[in-house]
């Protein structure tokens, strides 16, 4: 299953970012519903991977061939690998919630990417301080680091200023979000006219 979901989440994230801003719209009551499904799914997959042994997971006894050329080996997929697949795809699908509701619940959202950050403080002292080897960071070097964060970095970042550089006028008065929104809920043909012959 790790291989499938390394293979597939990204593009899985990108074919509903749509269906993302859709919900961005709808009743709270219903994102609810919808996250806190996904999140159980999660939660039990994490519980049978690591704690219960599901082996069709992936999780753990993985088999692994050494740099070095010796025997092959199991291992667990660890902290860093969960990054790697999973933090540009969590990424894209947080994006259009953002785009919605920076100006609005700003202190949330910015007591949440405080809260990510000192994490993350606290994950790299272990990692690397302090031998906790089931995050995986160790070994992992700066050029590592950057691969792993450029692009999610970059993603919101381009947006927001996409969103400050947007031109602006009489007739544009929604932001990148709304404008998202609005392109979706568009049919295709009222956005890009298509002319008839002798039309």
């Amino acid at each position: 299953m790790w291989d499938w979901l390394a293979l597939l989440l990204l593009p899985v994230a990108l074919a509903l970012l749509p269906l993302s801003l859709r919900l961005s719209r709808t009743s709270g009551l219903l994102r609810y519903y919808v996250f806190t499904t996904l999140a159980l799914v999660f939660a039990v997959l994490l519980i049978g991977g690591y704690l219960l042994h599901w082996t069709w997971t992936g999780f753990r006894d993985r088999p692994a061939q050494p740099d070095d050329g010796g025997s092959p080996t199991t291992s667990t997929v660890a902290l860093w690998d969960w990054l790697t697949v999973a933090l540009l795809p969590v990424t894209v699908a947080l994006v259009p919630a953002w785009l919605k509701s920076r100006a609005t619940r700003r202190t949330r959202w910015d007591v949440a990417c405080a809260g990510i950050a000192a994490t993350f403080v606290v994950l790299i002292i272990g990692g690397y301080r302090l031998n906790w080897t089931w995050t995986g960071f160790s070994g992992n070097k700066l050029w590592d680091w950057l691969h792993l964060l450029l692009v999610p970095f970059l993603v919101p970042l381009s947006l927001a200023y996409a969103e400050y550089a947007w031109p602006r006028g009489p007739d544009v008065d929604l932001d990148l979000g709304e404008q998202l929104e609005s392109m979706v809920d568009t049919p295709r043909s009222a956005r890009w006219p298509v002319s008839r012959p002798g039309g």
